[in-house]
């Protein structure tokens, strides 16, 4: 699996859309400072998932977008594809090219594709879980990762670990099967509350309801009564309604009369309303009237102020008028005098500026003579100082051509006397012989340190196969351990589901003041028997065995205060009073009671409930048997039964020997000795193993340190070696040394011969100290000249 291709658009500054090839070879992105290599790595963890913006260099996650230019406006979507080659099949993935896309919009909204297919982050993070890729795998490493790796801590380094060796899918899937656990715990201690507050409540409903039915009841009878009572109204009213209607017709008469009084008094009554009509019309016109003069009165007060208004802003403007013209005035004399002053000042500058003009004219006269003079003495002070440069480098050239040759012959002088001192060296030195002697005693040496080396690696696989073998008897001793760990954890899970399989038998067994065990926990069988003692007793094993009827009555009232139910309980003292038919054995059968392991103070309630149990081979020599003997009760190995009344119990014999209910105390504490044994065992087994890892480590010691003599005695032959070859090599550069020493003491005696005499050379250095005097005094006659012009 290989990155292929990353195409990005609106992606910080990718605004435009860009596709990114990584064809087989391309190993970097390099580039200059601020061109975006750090927006391609931040868009692969975006594209694999990332939701923290702060690894993106982001204040928030919107930050991603293209945000705009000066030259391009700021885009409304970000788009990232990151495109994988799946040619092994690492992906959990049908596709040999996968494409993951990821989408982001300025407002908010979000989307993630798996090949052009919309899918959630959960398929994505699922599907490169384990594989190093991802936001948060070692594919893309920022600085503080890096940190995280190189960190002391073991922590900080374990979740990288982890990701490499691919248990971070599994870490991950535990986790949320643990948070579904704990989810579904509190969903059952919440179903618990609500269960309890449905009973409140249905206790609560059940009183409503008998509440409702006795308000139903009385509310039946009221009605049957206000009916009766209803009737009586009626015939009552009746009567008073033909008294009335009596009475209606009486006073008919007189209401007719009565009629044709209101009638005038009502056409009195609309001529007086006409009258008062026509008055309201008339105050409505003199109102009008009213309106309309008080609107006239109001416009001509309105134009009297408007006019005084007028008249007071033109008495202003004359004023300001006035105090301007003055201030005009005034300003007139004052530049007429500035004015005078002017012209004065004026002609006296024109005089004084015609006198320093002649002056001018006389001044530049007398410099253009003492320029021209300068200039004369200058090119005379040039020369003089270029001659007398030229005569001091003469001097400083003669006198570095003495030293050159007095260094030259104090040289020469010395190499002769070096050369002469090794040719004597040379002539002392006698070229000693070969150290053969060495050689051979480095060569038994290193024999030896290699003999030495065999035996240790002899010693080396020896304990070596001794710590794999104690390693084998540890790991068989821990397989023991885990054995018996597992047999104990069973039956434990078997006491526990046989307490919890009824919440009455729990409470009681749990209850720290009540002493009755099930009859399983006391009885037991061999192990071929169990099932036929299981079926022999049936429903009889769960139930609790208590001394007396005062202890069976003390349980049974801790239950019904405690609200845990019912039990069944077997009272000893009772056992064996009550008359019973007892069955004799029938041929090719055995007693149910010879199968069984107890007390002696079981043994009563065991004949009680097994006396007329026997054990057959088959179902086909029960039913064979059950008719002869209509009082017995027939079982067999396998677990099944049946008996003269018809009934029959049989199948699969799922409960092997290891779940049955028997003998579990028993067998819980022999399976705790084995498990102490083991675990005995095991300690043994690892201190073995830890004295023959010790054994193996010191033989790996001694290997070492066998092969590191054989090492030193290697070299050390190399070198006695080496020291030969030297000595020889020695004795043939010496002799080529001799020779090359000849020749450079004749060529040095030659140089010394051609060197020039020093008399000649001081008579030239004075010479030239001469003429390098003569032409500093030039010199300075030249600039004492310059400076006077």
């Amino acid at each position: 699996m290989y990155l292929s291709r990353l195409d990005l658009h609106g992606f910080k500054s990718f605004a435009q859309k860009t596709s990114v090839d990584f064809s087989p070879g391309v190993t970097a992105i390099v580039g200059p400072n601020g061109c975006g290599k750090s927006n391609v790595i931040d868009s692969v963890r975006w594209v694999l998932g990332e939701q923290r913006a702060r690894l993106l260099r982001s204040e928030s996650m919107a930050g991603v977008i293209f945000n705009g230019s000066s030259g391009k406006k700021a885009l409304g979507m970000a788009e990232v594809s990151l495109t994988v080659e799946n040619t092994r099949g690492v992906l959990p993935t049908e596709f040999s090219e996968v494409t993951v896309t990821r989408r982001l919009y300025r407002n908010g909204d979000s989307e993630y594709l798996l090949n052009g297919t919309v899918c959630r982050l959960r398929d994505i993070l699922d599907l490169f879980m384990d594989t190093g890729m991802g936001a948060g795998a070692y594919s893309v490493i920022e600085l503080s990762m890096v940190e995280d790796i190189l960190s002391e801590q073991a922590d900080d380094r374990r979740r990288l670990f982890e990701e490499a060796a691919g248990v971070t899918k599994y870490k991950r899937r535990r986790r949320q099967a643990l948070k579904r656990l704990d989810t579904t715990q509190a969903d059952l201690t919440r179903l618990d509350d609500i269960i309890e507050e449905v009973d409140k409540q249905v206790r609560s409903l059940g009183r409503q309801a008998q509440k409702a039915a006795r308000h139903e009841r009385l509310a039946s009878r009221l009605r049957r009564l206000e009916l009766a009572l209803a009737a009586h109204d009626v015939a009552r009213l009746q009567a008073e309604r033909d008294t009335l209607e009596a009475a209606a017709r009486d006073q008919g008469a007189e209401a007719a009369g009565l009629g044709a009084k209101v009638s005038a008094g009502e056409a009195r009554l609309e001529e007086a309303r006409a009258a008062l009509v026509g008055l309201e019309q008339d105050m409505a016109r003199a109102a009008r009237a009213l309106q309309a003069h008080a609107e006239t009165v109001q416009g001509l007060e309105a134009e009297i102020r408007l006019g005084e208004e007028r008249q007071a802003s033109g008495r202003r403007g004359l004023d300001r008028l006035a105090r301007e013209r003055e201030a005009d005035v005034t300003r007139a004399a004052d530049a007429a005098r500035a004015e005078a002053e002017a012209t004065e000042q004026i002609e006296t500058t024109a005089a004084a500026l015609a006198e320093h003009d002649r002056a001018l004219l006389v001044a530049e006269g007398a410099r253009a003579e003492a320029r021209d003079a300068a200039g004369a003495a200058r090119q005379k002070a040039q020369s003089a100082r270029a001659t007398a440069v030229e005569a001091e480098a003469a001097l400083r050239d003669a006198e570095r051509a003495v030293e050159r040759a007095a260094d030259r012959r104090a040289f020469l002088e010395a190499d002769a006397a070096r050369v002469e001192a090794e040719r004597a060296a040379l002539r002392e030195t006698e070229a000693p012989d070969a150290d053969t002697a060495g050689l051979e005693a480095a060569q038994r040496g290193l024999d030896a340190a290699e003999a030495a080396l065999r035996e240790a690696v002899e010693a080396r696989d020896a304990a070596r196969g001794a710590a794999e073998a104690a390693d084998a008897d540890r790991a068989q001793a821990r397989a023991a351990l885990q054995a018996a760990r597992a047999e104990a954890d069973l039956l434990e899970a078997l006491v526990e589901a046989g307490a919890e399989g009824d919440s009455a038998v729990a409470f009681l067994t749990a209850h720290p003041d009540v002493e009755a065990p099930t009859l399983a926990e006391v009885v037991d069988a061999a192990e071929p028997d169990r099932l036929a003692l299981e079926a022999a007793l049936g429903p009889w094993a769960g139930a609790l065995v208590v001394p007396d009827e005062d202890a069976a009555d003390a349980a049974i009232g801790r239950l019904r205060a405690a609200d845990r139910g019912r039990a069944t309980f077997l009272v000893l003292s009772r056992v064996g009073h009550a008359a019973a038919e007892h069955s004799p054995v029938p041929p090719g059968t055995a007693p149910a009671l010879d199968l069984v392991r107890a007390d002696a103070r079981y043994q009563p309630l065991l004949r009680a409930l097994l006396g007329n149990t026997f054990v057959v081979g088959s179902l086909v020599e029960a039913r064979a048997l059950r008719d002869a003997y209509p009082v017995a009760r027939f079982v067999t190995r396998e677990g099944a039964w049946t008996d003269a009344h018809g009934a029959v119990h049989g199948g699969s014999p799922t409960p092997s020997a290891e779940a049955s209910r028997f003998g579990v105390r028993e067998r819980q504490a022999e399976a705790a000795e084995r498990l102490e044994a083991a675990r005995q065992d095991l300690e043994a087994a690892e201190q073995r193993a830890e004295a023959a890892r010790q054994a193996r480590d010191a033989a790996e010691g001694a290997r070492a340190e066998a092969e590191a003599d054989r090492d030193r005695a290697r070299d050390a032959r190399d070198h006695a070696r080496d020291a030969a070859t030297r000595a020889e090599a020695a004795r043939q550069a010496r002799a080529a040394q001799a020779a090359r020493l000849e020749a450079r003491a004749a060529e040095v005696r030659e140089q010394v011969e051609a060197l020039p005499d020093a008399a000649d050379l001081e008579d030239a250095v004075a010479r030239r100290g001469l003429e390098a005097s003569d032409a500093a005094a030039r010199q300075a006659r030249a600039d004492a000249a310059l400076d006077e012009a």
